[in-house]
């Protein structure tokens, strides 16, 4: 009988551990299974303001026409005309704090903020005729602060109540020294919450061309935190004295500051988004170039998928593909298989008819090292036992 062989090009189940770094170094949409929402399929509005997950799992999303909440299958809306609290349909900005509750920030009603959690909704007002727009700063305790036209607030269960800034030496030296206490920045100065008040740390800080637009503990480095200003990323060391650590500049005007389920760092700005890559900041760009679509928001969820809101185009999720091929484009040099093996360490052994084994590992297909033993040929069968032999 005529040996038989089955010629066709690898197909490799890639599991959820693997997408991890993908979007860090600029992937396309043909990388992922992309799905696109719009109005069509339940968004109150195709322009999509921010985009943030809750605990229990649900998709929140931000647009000029209202909240919506994604469940997985459907969208449901909230707006004027079904939630009493709303003062507008208008969302610029959403928070989700540690217990589960959903902070909006109207567009036009600068000193107005809503809260809603599970059936409560309630609006609270901050000061009359201020344009200036508010802010909300989660400490590790789940209080809940706010700041705006030069003022701090502390919230309770009948709303917020004004409180006044620390300058006392002795109170700043133990908040510094404290192990916990969130950090944040108005103009050119550091703040940190503290024992329940709001503690000046340093003030007309040089570091900085721009004011402060928001501050993020390093995720990966105690001590020190990253510096959101219009001009880029400002990494400083907390001490006895503020130490310069570096700064990368951004080509546009930055916004916020996000990271990813593996702490790599994306930019929003005026035009899109910015991903840190080895040489700085670069436009994330994972559409065909044909479409001119601007990204507004950014949120890669509990599963690993990436969600992306943008200017009018609608809402965008990017699931990585269950099914990638492995063929000549990778190095593979012989498309028929005759043995597909899984090692214990992960590592893939391809034995080809009649051009040797190769090696699947990190991505990347090189001819194996069990050829430094063996010749190339035709092995029928490659197996690891139970020594790992």
């Amino acid at each position: 009988m005529r040996a038989q062989f089955f010629k066709f090009s690898i197909l490799l189940f890639l599991f959820t551990g693997y997408s991890c770094l993908l979007f860090a170094q600029i992937p396309n949409a043909e990388d992922f299974v992309v799905t696109e929402f719009g109005m069509e399929d339940g968004l109150p509005q195709n322009s999509i303001n921010e985009i943030l997950q809750t605990e229990d799992g649900y998709i929140w999303i931000a647009t000029f026409g209202g909240l919506a909440r994604f469940d997985g299958n459907k969208f449901t809306k909230f707006d004027r005309s079904n939630t009493s609290c709303m003062i507008s349909d208008q969302i610029l900005d959403i928070y989700a704090d540690l217990e589960g509750a959903i902070w909006i920030f109207p567009a036009h009603a600068n000193t107005l903020i809503t809260r809603i959690k599970g059936e409560e909704c309630n609006t609270y007002k901050l000061g009359d005729g201020v344009s200036q727009r508010v802010g909300v700063i989660e400490n590790y305790d789940s209080s809940i602060w706010a700041y705006g036209f030069g003022e701090f607030f502390i919230y309770n269960t009948e709303g917020f109540k004004k409180t006044e800034i620390i300058t006392d030496p002795s109170v700043r030296n133990d908040a510094l020294k404290s192990k916990q206490g969130t950090w944040f920045g108005i103009e050119k100065s550091l703040f940190r919450i503290y024992d329940g008040s709001i503690v000046k740390i340093w003030e007309n800080i040089t570091y900085f061309d721009s004011n402060i637009n928001s501050v993020y503990e390093h995720p990966e480095i105690e001590g020190r935190i990253l510096v959101v200003t219009a001009d880029g990323i400002t990494e400083l060391e907390i001490g006895e004295e503020l130490s310069f650590i570096g700064f990368k500049p951004v080509n546009d005007i930055v916004l916020d500051l996000k990271f990813d389920n593996n702490n790599n760092q994306y930019v929003t700005t005026v035009t899109g988004i910015d991903v840190n890559v080895n040489s700085g900041f670069e436009s994330l760009s994972p559409f065909n170039e044909q479409e001119s679509i601007r990204i507004k928001s950014f949120l890669q969820d509990n599963e690993g998928n990436y969600w992306m809101g943008t200017e009018g185009d609608g809402l965008y999720r990017f699931r990585k593909k269950a099914i990638s091929m492995i063929d000549k484009e990778n190095g593979l040099q012989n498309e028929k298989m005759l043995s597909i093996t899984k090692l214990t360490d992960g590592k893939i052994l391809m034995s080809t008819n009649c051009d040797g084994i190769y090696e699947w590992e990190d991505g990347k297909v090189t001819l194996s090292s069990v050829h430094n033993y063996i010749d190339t040929g035709c092995y029928w069968s490659v197996f690891q036992d139970s020594k790992g032999r």
